[in-house]
């Protein structure tokens, strides 16, 4: 079995957070999991057992129910997104991890760079590699708010760039990326003909702000987003891509060989969450008091610095006063609570975030309380 792993599966590595998880002891606190709590309103609910009841789940066409597009693209086009016209401008896909990374398919020829955020998700370098692409990373630092600076991703920008993955918000720093920062990035990648991948996933959960797209300013992107975050419906694996028609033609292709169909059900209850405005500002509200709370009980712990996260449910947090991100995670697992380094032996958020470490408070109070105060008792035996 010498030839079980192509070349390019030797480089990929796993996520730190599955390593870390898989280690937990059982009734270990989990800051790790990137996994919405807020619970399905009855309402949809009761959506979902009338559809459940019709006993109809067929595949559906491969691009998505044409009722379901027709919605999105009628839904984009609300939001400011120009070159949306219907649904020729949408495909439906199992999440958005699917989404992006069909999209980095369609894009790249081997050896072509992607220009991705530093720190980032993690499925971002490794998916670029695994299409046989050549991950260039964008520092995002601290100093500057975690925001991207135009100068720098246009000096990245070479003959051999093919795609920029942006991210607002963003995972893992919950930061919101500014309109006049969009236009720039739409300007920069419109004139070097570069193709914009916008992961949006998160923009249900923004608390001071309201979500905008690059899609406002630019037709060369790739729109990826869904349901995933939205109230507990992250196993319906259901996302989309909005792009102009061409685009969408090579997107089908590569869909259609890899999973098919995505969920209808899935389509017909996201077009029903999405239009619960009323459910949707109280799950915010929710969220918002959990961060809340965790900003003032890491805000006690000297030396600890972060970003308010102005979106999503993690808090991004450094703590390389106490040491290295990687080992302080195993101490804290140690001790019972599982968090995310930056940085160690697996996929984390990027070399440029070292010495951070991404906790999620998409957890009950208690359990953010205890936790917290366990990862105090660690940073008190090594300071």
């Amino acid at each position: 079995m010498e030839n079980v792993n192509s070349r390019k599966l030797k480089e990929i590595r796993r996520s730190l957070m599955s390593i870390l998880s898989e280690k937990a002891l059982p009734g270990a606190i989990n800051f790790a999991i990137g996994e919405p709590t807020y619970p399905t309103p009855n309402t949809l609910k009761k959506v979902i057992e009338t559809f459940i009841k019709e006993d109809s789940a067929d595949y559906g066409p491969v691009a998505g129910l044409l009722s379901f597009r027709d919605f999105l693209a009628e839904w984009y086009g609300n939001k400011g997104t120009t070159f949306v016209s219907g649904s020729e401008n949408v495909l439906t896909t199992c999440g958005v991890t699917e989404a992006v990374y069909t999209s980095l398919v369609a894009l790249l020829d081997n050896g072509c760079e992607v220009i991705y955020p530093d720190p980032g998700f993690v499925l971002y370098e490794q998916a670029i590699k695994m299409c046989g692409g050549v991950p260039v990373p964008l520092r995002l630092d601290h100093a500057s708010d975690f925001n991207i600076d135009p100068q720098l991703l246009k000096r990245l920008i070479t003959r051999k760039t093919r795609a920029v993955i942006i991210n607002s918000p963003s995972n893992p720093t919950g930061r919101v990326i500014p309109q006049r920062i969009l236009k720039e990035v739409a300007e920069i990648c419109g004139k070097k003909g570069v193709t914009i991948i916008s992961d949006e996933i998160y923009e249900h959960i923004i608390y001071e702000k309201g979500h905008h797209s690059v899609s406002e300013f630019t037709d060369n992107v790739i729109v990826c987003s869904g349901i995933s975050k939205l109230f507990r419906m992250a196993g319906w694996r259901l996302g989309w891509c909005v792009a102009k028609e061409e685009v969408i033609k090579n997107l089908v292709k590569c869909h259609q060989y890899t999973v098919f169909r995505a969920p209808t059900i899935s389509q017909r209850i996201a077009q029903e969450a999405l239009i619960m405005k009323k459910e949707i500002k109280e799950m915010v509200s929710f969220y918002r008091q959990k961060r809340d709370l965790m900003l003032h009980l890491m805000g006690s712990i000297e030396g600890i610095r972060f970003v308010k996260p102005e979106a999503t449910f993690f808090l991004y947090a450094d703590f390389s006063k106490y040491g290295d991100d990687w080992s302080l995670s195993l101490k804290f697992l140690k001790n019972g609570v599982v968090t995310v380094p930056s940085t160690g032996p697996g996929a984390g958020f990027g070399s440029n975030g070292e010495g951070f470490i991404r906790l999620s408070y998409a957890l009950d109070e208690e359990s953010i309380r205890t936790g917290i105060a366990k990862i105090k008792h660690v940073l008190t035996q090594v300071s």
